[in-house]
């Protein structure tokens, strides 16, 4: 995905580039997206589910807004097609630019502004992500992912659309910096430093809210009855969570086990090192006394090199969708053990009366 986005980049040139202008930008305060692209975004991704699904944001950069009018999905590849298809990035990047020419053409807005994608439980947060984000901003000073996860409104008939962006301070010190623990705790880079929310607020125009109030059912026929928020069943999703969120621990484990078996390495590189220094410095002394030149000190065995310490990139994504995971089951637990609660206090008379 990242790299079919860096070929859209560069074959776009010019073309996707924002106008520069004298004055400094505004900071970006909020997303406002149009309801027929929420619609689209929707559809796409339910289509597809759970297969994850991405697609192209299309809009204009005004002031310290940044508002979302269209979208347009990116094509969908199975396993062996991609596999045996070695230019599938070229064709895609192509394919996206053949879309904005067109909807050039019929004089809709085609001005890129970012990205979307399905999501299944807030599992979105990878390093394929952060690259394709650089890869945009390449040529786009400011662009959001909006993150849909549609088993939230299949399952809870709950809306779920998130606008995010990189942080400046996390892609500063991607491009100047190597996730090493020295350089995390010199900068002071927190785990939710690396992803910024930004406010989103969904726009209707007039003729479409003036269609909805028409399409309103009759008051006669609403009933204020919700049955649906009397559901004490709320397994499935705590299941799912929990089984992500053990995924992620083993994730976590193994990256740890990486960083551990690099810093034993690295200790045994660092004691050889003394023993030696130790050993050619008395040699040294002895070679003096007796009038002799001194060997020298840095041609001594290192044995195995340990490498370059290992990246913490990995680690901190994983941390972050595993505190994500944690925060849906505590929603899940409180409102459910809420509701337990009540039922079970309007069953106790009518048990205690029987």
């Amino acid at each position: 995905m990242a790299s079919s986005q860096q070929q859209q980049q560069q074959k776009m040139g010019a073309w996707g580039k924002p106008r520069e202008t004298s004055q400094a930008q505004a900071p970006l305060q909020s997303v406002q997206i149009d309801g027929r692209a929420v619609l689209k975004i929707i559809r796409h991704c339910a289509a597809f589910t759970p297969t994850p699904v991405t697609g192209e944001l299309l809009g204009l950069d005004i002031g310290s807004t940044l508002e979302i009018t269209d979208c347009f999905p990116f094509p969908t590849e199975s396993h062996e097609q991609g596999s045996k298809n070695n230019d599938s990035d070229s064709v895609s990047a192509d394919y996206q630019i053949s879309m904005m020419h067109c909807l050039r053409e019929i004089n809709v807005d085609n001005n890129m502004v970012g990205m979307y994608m399905s999501s299944y439980l807030g599992s979105y947060q990878t390093e394929a992500l952060i690259e394709t984000f650089l890869s945009y901003q390449e040529s786009l000073s400011r662009c959001v992912c909006i993150i849909h996860d549609p088993t939230s409104v299949a399952e809870r008939g709950v809306l779920s659309l998130k606008a995010l962006r990189l942080s400046d301070a996390f892609v500063a010190f991607y491009k100047n910096n190597t996730f090493t623990t020295e350089q995390i705790h010199k900068a002071g880079l927190q785990l939710d430093s690396i992803f910024e929310e930004i406010p989103l607020h969904v726009h209707n125009s007039a003729l479409v809210s003036a269609l909805m109030s028409t399409l309103a059912p009759a008051p006669e026929l609403m009933s204020n009855a919700d049955s649906d928020r009397l559901n004490l069943d709320a397994s499935a999703q705590l299941e799912k969570n929990v089984e992500f969120l053990i995924d992620n621990l083993d994730d976590l484990s193994r990256e740890a086990a990486v960083i551990n078996q690099w810093q034993r390495q690295n200790m045994r590189n660092n004691q050889a090192r003394m023993a030696f220094l130790a050993k050619r410095r008395a040699e040294n002394a002895a070679r003096r006394a007796a009038g002799e030149e001194p060997l020298p000190e840095d041609d001594g065995p290192m044995g195995r090199g340990s490498g370059p310490e290992p990246t913490r990139l990995s680690a901190y994504l994983i941390a972050n969708e595993m505190n994500t995971f944690c925060n849906g089951i505590h929603s899940l637990t409180s409102g459910t053990l809420k509701k337990l609660s009540l039922a079970s206090y309007l069953h106790g008379p009518s048990a205690e009366n029987k």
